[in-house]
């Protein structure tokens, strides 16, 4: 017990000064110090076998037995009786793994290079132990060799492991600087699959721009979503009120190519992922939806007012004019408006309710974008009129351009 308490000793303190070397690393304990091994361990493989003693298989369904019942523990007791089955069956594993785990009993604790090696042996005979390659994981990330840590979380997905979703997920919220994105990029190259995970834990906490942008840029080009992962960067700097940066990585990694100010002004790109590109609803407020003939249907029941059709736009300061090409489709009068306004600014900085058409019409918007205003809302808005009036509207075209 003073070896395993030396070394849990020894593990514990090194967490916290892991150099930039071992960064990512830093990530992986602090979701695999919050794990217990009991999450992967056997579990009712077998039941409890009399003359266990004296058959080796059985012995071993022994020894699966009483780890199961000690819900994952392996006390010392446990590892000596691992280690005297072990001459009555010489192909098993358990031997290994058991003693082996002795090492990683508490939860900050990866084990000496004796523990690894016995686990490993364990892991050369059963490729499938998840137990195994959970631990060669935890001493890996104790020793700071990201590269074989991330090695084993491959694995353990592969294996079908739910924990190794969190593993991924807790090493993306963890990195913070440039440094640490290229040591964990650098290791998740050989697992392209993994990135996924590791992006939605980077992007789940709050970062500075310049470390999202250097994600951005070191990600491969194939092997993952890249269309999805721009999506997640893209929303975690506008989190951070980075509205250009956040359209220029979306761009640049979803491929989505704008020659606008405005994407997909006249309805054409259905396939778009947010955050950029055109939020359509369909609620109790009404229905906004694409027609074959690539126009826009929007639809107010003019019972609750509220957004129908809202296009993210990051605009410099300066002068333009935003312009709408509709035409009426119901008698009502200006139940929806169109308007420009600063994200998350209290009105709009302008707005026009739609009159009713007789055929085709293009009224338009004179807006001053001010300083301070990164993000704007292009929107098409249901209002609540005295006779709660529906309104129905084609809509053919919508358009920002500068003022001249």
């Amino acid at each position: 017990m003073n070896r395993q308490s030396g070394s849990s000793a020894r593990a514990s303190s090194a967490w916290p000064r892991l150099a930039v070397a071992a960064a990512a690393a830093l990530g992986l304990s602090a979701i695999t110090v919050a794990t217990a091994i009991v999450n992967f361990s056997i579990r009712g493989e077998l039941p409890h076998i009399p003359f266990s003693g004296v058959i080796g298989p059985a012995r071993m369904a022994e020894l699966r037995f009483a780890h199961m019942m000690a819900r994952g523990d392996v006390s010392p007791q446990l590892a000596r009786q691992a280690r005297a089955a072990a001459a009555g069956a010489p192909l098993a594993y358990e031997p290994y793994l058991f003693s082996g785990s002795a090492g990683f009993r508490d939860k900050n604790s990866g084990g000496s290079v004796r523990d690894a090696v016995l686990v490993a042996e364990a892991a050369r005979r059963n490729p499938r132990s998840r137990a195994a390659h959970y631990m060669l994981m935890r001493h890996a990330v104790a020793t700071g060799r990201t590269g074989d840590a991330f090695r084993q979380i491959a694995v353990l997905s592969t294996l079908g492991q739910r924990g190794a979703e969190r593993l991924l997920l807790g090493v993306g919220r963890a990195v913070s600087s440039e440094a640490q994105v290229d040591e964990a990029v650098g290791a998740l190259l050989p697992y392209p699959k993994l990135l996924d995970g590791f992006i939605r834990g980077f992007a789940s906490a709050p970062k500075h721009a310049s470390v999202v942008l250097h994600l951005a840029a070191k990600l491969p080009q194939g092997g993952f979503d890249r269309p999805a992962a721009a999506s997640v960067l893209a929303l975690s700097l506008l989190n951070g009120g980075h509205y250009a940066e956040a359209r220029a990585v979306w761009q640049q990694m979803s491929g989505q190519r704008a020659t606008g100010l405005i994407v997909d002004p006249d309805f054409r790109q259905s396939d778009l992922l947010p955050p950029f590109g055109w939020s359509l609803t369909q609620s109790e407020v009404g229905v906004a939806e694409r027609q074959s003939n690539n126009t826009l249907f929007v639809d107010y029941y003019g019972r609750r007012p509220g957004p129908l059709a809202i296009q993210l736009l990051t605009l410099a300061p300066g002068r333009y004019r935003a312009t709408i090409d509709y035409e009426s489709e119901s008698a009502a009068d200006r139940a929806i408006s169109f308007s420009l306004a600063c994200k998350g600014g209290d009105r709009p900085l302008a707005e026009m309710a739609l009159p009713k058409t007789r055929g085709r019409s293009k009224p338009s918007l004179d807006v001053i974008v001010p300083a301070g205003c990164g993000g704007q809302t292009l929107a098409l808005t249901g209002l609540l009129t005295d006779h709660r009036s529906a309104q129905q509207v084609i809509v053919y075209r919508v358009d920002v351009r500068p003022a001249l």
